[in-house]
């Protein structure tokens, strides 16, 4: 019995999101377009970011002095 109580609970909580009449199809086309900007900004950002960062590390990695000597104190 507790079986079956717990089932007929879980199917009607998301059944309640699915067939919900408050639930408007501008509502859900809304949600899904805040979350491909969000996904677009993060992975946009780790891009810029990654492309900003190959000339300023393409001199550490080949191994080209500074301006200048260094000069211990």
């Amino acid at each position: 019995m507790t079986k079956g109580r717990a089932a007929q609970g879980t199917k009607l909580r998301f059944w309640r999101w699915r067939r919900n009449p408050l639930r408007r199809r501008s509502d859900v086309t809304e949600a899904w377009i805040v979350l491909a900007v969000w996904a677009f900004t993060l992975l946009g950002g780790s891009v810029a970011g990654q492309i900003a960062a190959m000339p300023l590390d393409a001199p550490l990695t080949h191994g080209e002095p500074r301006s200048g000597p260094c000069r211990p104190w």
